[in-house]
């Protein structure tokens, strides 16, 4: 019954933890492209590298990436921006480039939301925040080695009390055999 427990507190956990980074970077995402629009339309790249820096200064963002509307890097957050005017060929970028909205996608230890960055109806570009999905993972098989911990010693305590019981039926029953002899 433990283990059958543990396996769906373990489902329960993932998704909790699945859902916090998902909420944390899509607030992260919103937030980063709403203060881009200005500096973006106005081609602030000091501005951009500053909110950039900012938010991939934060503990589980992995990367972000302002481009522009054809899907060309325009700031990461590095002082050189080494990639300036590249086109994004990493195998979520079509995906990001495809947002009309919001969007999450990931990769097996990435969490990347993608925002497009608009005045009115016009796209002058893209944000891509990426989620470091190595501390979720550690954060929860820690969260489940608490949880299995804890079953282990509700086991161990109720194996004594049923050894104690047990020992008290026998007793009882020894008692009841003399008495009936």
């Amino acid at each position: 019954t433990q283990r059958e427990v543990l396996r769906a507190s373990n489902d329960v956990v993932s998704k909790v933890f699945d859902r916090s980074a998902r909420e944390q970077g899509t607030a992260l995402a919103a937030s980063l492209a709403e203060a881009l629009v200005n500096p973006m339309y106005f081609s602030d790249l000091d501005a951009i590298g500053a909110l950039v820096r900012s938010t991939a200064n934060q503990n589980a963002v992995s990367y972000v990436l302002v481009h522009d509307g054809e899907g060309r890097l325009i700031h990461d957050g590095s002082v050189e921006v080494a990639g300036y005017g590249r086109q994004m060929q990493d195998p979520l970028a079509s995906g990001a480039l495809a947002a009309d909205a919001l969007k999450v996608q990931e990769s097996s230890m990435v969490l990347e939301v993608d925002v497009p960055i608009r005045i009115g109806d016009q796209r002058i570009g893209g944000l891509r925040v990426g989620m470091d999905m190595a501390p979720v993972y550690a954060q929860q098989a820690e969260a489940m080695a608490m949880l299995e911990r804890g079953a282990s010693s509700a086991n161990q305590r109720q194996l004594r009390w049923v050894g104690l019981m047990m020992l008290v039926l026998v007793g009882l029953a020894s008692l009841l055999a003399l008495y009936v002899q």
